[in-house]
Formats: structure tokens, sequence, C-alpha cells
């Protein structure tokens, strides 16, 4: 996401990490990011994924 580096662009920033924030861990969020993936490649992303949401 990019925004105009003025104070409304960081808030609106700021809103969207928010959101992400609470929605990655979960189970819908994850199912769309897998949607795109080949069923091959979906053990790597979800160590990835998994990895991801442990460093927050």
């Amino acid at each position: 996401m990019m925004c105009a580096g003025t104070p409304w662009g960081r808030e609106v920033v700021a809103r969207i990490d928010a959101v992400l924030t609470e929605e990655r861990p979960s189970p819908t969020y994850r199912s769309i990011v897998e949607a795109w993936a080949p069923p091959e490649d979906l053990p790597r992303i979800r160590a990835v994924y998994d990895a991801f949401l442990a460093s927050d």
C-alpha cells in the first residue's frame, strides 16, 4: 500500500496496518494468500508464513 507522505497518508497506512495485524493470523486471510499458489508450493509458503507470523 502506498499513500502520500502527508499526515493523511500516514494515517491511512496506519489504519491499514492495524487491520492487517488483526487479520493476518485468521484462517480466512491465510486461505486468500494460499489461493494464488500452486499446490506444490503450499508447504513452503505455509512454513514461511508461520515464521512471518511468529516474528511479529
